[in-house]
C-alpha cells in the first residue's frame, strides 16, 4: 500500500498549479517572463547547487549542468539574433503575439527545462545506484573489486 506524507502531496499540488499557471492561465506574456527569469536564474542555481550541496542534492546539480550549459549558449546566440525564431517575430517582442501563439512559445521554453530536470534525476538514479553498490562491495555482499 502506497502511503503519501501531507508535505510530499503539498509540494506535488503546488508545483503542479504553478505549472499549469506558468503555461495556460492567462495573461500568456506573464507566463514566458516568469519562464525567461527561469532561465535567467539557472546558471547560478546550478553553481550554487554544485558547491554547495553534498549527496543526491548535487549529484542532481552535476546532472543538470550539461544542459544548463547548452541553455546558456542558446540564449546568448538568441540575443545576438543568431538563432532562428518561430513566427513571432522577435525572441522578445512578444505583446504582440496572439495567445496561441505565444502559448505554443511557451510549451517550446518549457522542454528545456524538462530536459534539464530529467538529466538531474538521472544524475541522482546514477549516485544511488553507485553508492548502493559500494556499500554492497564494502560489507562482502556484492562481486570482487
Amino acid at each position: 500500500m502506497m502511503q503519501f506524507s501531507t508535505r510530499t502531496l503539498f509540494v506535488i499540488m503546488s508545483a503542479s498549479a504553478g505549472l499549469a499557471w506558468v503555461f495556460f492561465a492567462p495573461p500568456q506574456w506573464v507566463g514566458l517572463l516568469v519562464l525567461y527569469l527561469i532561465y535567467l536564474l539557472l546558471p547560478a542555481t546550478t553553481l550554487t547547487g554544485i558547491i554547495y550541496h553534498r549527496g543526491a542534492w548535487q549529484a542532481f546539480f552535476v546532472g543538470a549542468a550539461p544542459w544548463v550549459v547548452t541553455i546558456a549558449i542558446i540564449i546568448w546566440l538568441m540575443l545576438l539574433d543568431g538563432f532562428p525564431r518561430m513566427s513571432l517575430g522577435s525572441w522578445f517582442d512578444f505583446p504582440s503575439a496572439n495567445a496561441e501563439e505565444l502559448m505554443l512559445f511557451k510549451l517550446w521554453c518549457g522542454v528545456p527545462i524538462a530536459l534539464t530536470a530529467a538529466s538531474g534525476v538521472m544524475g541522482v538514479v546514477i549516485r544511488t545506484w553507485a553508492v548502493r553498490l559500494q556499500t554492497r562491495q564494502s560489507t562482502g555482499q556484492g562481486p570482487p573489486a
